[in-house]
């Protein structure tokens, strides 16, 4: 069946480029063949996902590939939609004790990719260590495949909101950190650190934050104290989910949006907790139905007129340009995974975390909880670490341990900042 036209992944479509890497690391050495097993046992419950992306001088298509999703025995890049992978927009590769999967957002977001990888890790346990597991909600070959799995809910009309709250009036002038004289852009360079999950919660408890506006604060904190004259806005992109307000909760199609919020002067003079009370009342109206609503149409809108330009070079410059014009107006970006509760095989996981995504300009942070901490990556486009740093300073000030796991460019002011 060949899929013509697609509307709510219209602009990771012609953004194919966009790629993104989950590390999984385990306990112990990965079998390749039994990785190879859980593959193919997984993608008996996933058939809908096995696509091929087919381009013609008007547009792109999305065909079915019945040739196997690819294990591959390497920690280096891999390349999508290419002979290698099979031409699948999604793939594994391992190396000595890590799994990466590496997928397009073209086909789907966090929470599209998350049942891939519980039913991945499931199968990948029970081959290994030969035991029964447990993992609440996980999709196994067997279960009804429900076609909301698939649905794509902008080729449906939109509901109209019945909240009355406001719209959510996103800052202007922007600080895009590139342009404020401390780095200089070059490749995508990474950071993984691991933040105490007990002493994070206490903060939160006390000031009145979640994990994601605390995380959030801290780095706005941070960029204000390097820029403390700068007239500029601090904004915040914070990811969020656009499927229930369009309930369509099981779809695995990437339904994603980032609402801007500001670290404005008003907030500076503040102590903490009063900060994070001020900044979850602006998230919360953000991301109120009303609001989530009105951007599902303007990117429905989008969508649309994108699909209706004559050639793929124009659909693809025109995906580019709004990819562009969205990572320059705002500071940084933030991707909250939340929890991810592989059940008994968390007994078999060392941690689990995103590796490069090499599409990123600015700063993207992104998170995941499991075994204990907050595992917190940041992806920058520039080698200087005078924002990581700036932002590890602040987490220690609030008396909260961390651990640096990895760093493509390693500082001796991270170390200096750890003694």
């Amino acid at each position: 069946m060949q899929e013509e036209q697609y509307i709510s992944g219209a602009f990771w479509y012609y953004n194919i480029d966009l790629s993104v890497r989950y590390e999984i690391q385990m306990k112990d050495t990965v079998d390749g063949i039994l990785l190879q097993k859980a593959m193919d046992t997984a993608m008996q419950r996933f058939p809908y996902l096995k696509k091929r992306l087919i381009e013609s001088s008007t547009s792109f298509h999305l065909v079915d590939n019945d040739l196997p999703v690819v294990v591959l025995n390497t920690h280096e890049p891999v390349h999508l939609c290419a002979a290698e992978t099979n031409y699948h927009l999604f793939c594994l590769s391992y190396f000595d004790d890590s799994i990466f999967f590496d997928n397009s957002h073209a086909l789907f977001d966090g929470r599209g990719r998350s049942a891939v990888l519980h039913s991945l890790i499931y199968y990948y346990c029970k081959f290994r260590y030969g035991v029964e597991i447990e993992m609440p909600g996980v999709k196994l070959v067997g279960s009804p495949v429900d076609p909301m799995e698939y649905d794509d809910p902008y080729f449906r009309e939109i509901p109209s909101p019945a909240s009355c709250l406001p719209d959510y009036k996103e800052p202007t002038d922007v600080m895009f950190l590139p342009s404020m004289g401390l780095v200089r852009t070059s490749k995508t360079q990474i950071h993984h650190v691991r933040i105490n999950e007990k002493q994070l919660m206490a903060l939160c408890k006390s000031s009145d934050a979640t994990p994601n506006t605390a995380i959030t604060l801290l780095m706005c904190r941070a960029i204000h104290k390097l820029h403390p004259s700068s007239d500029k806005s601090i904004a915040a992109g914070i990811y969020c989910d656009l499927r229930s307000c369009l309930k369509t909760g099981q779809t695995h199609k990437p339904l994603v949006t980032a609402p801007l919020l500001e670290y404005s002067p008003d907030m500076y003079d503040l102590d903490f907790a009063e900060q994070n009370t001020i900044m979850r009342g602006k998230l919360m109206l953000a991301t109120d139905e009303s609001n989530l609503l009105k951007v599902s149409r303007e990117l429905k809108d989008w969508s649309l007129k994108v699909n209706a330009l004559p050639t793929s070079k124009e659909k693809i410059a025109a995906a580019h340009k709004m990819w562009e014009d969205a990572v320059r107006g705002r500071t940084f970006a933030v991707s909250y995974s939340g929890r991810s509760n592989f059940g008994t095989c968390d007994q078999y996981l060392k941690a689990f975390f995103p590796q490069v995504s090499a599409f990123i300009m600015g700063l993207l942070i992104e998170i995941t909880t499991a075994d204990g901490w907050f595992y917190v990556t940041f992806i920058q486009e520039w080698k200087e670490d005078v924002y990581f740093n700036a932002f590890l300073k602040e987490i220690v000030s609030f008396g909260i341990d961390f651990d640096l796991l990895y760093s493509s460019e390693e500082s001796r002011a991270i170390y200096k900042l750890q003694q």
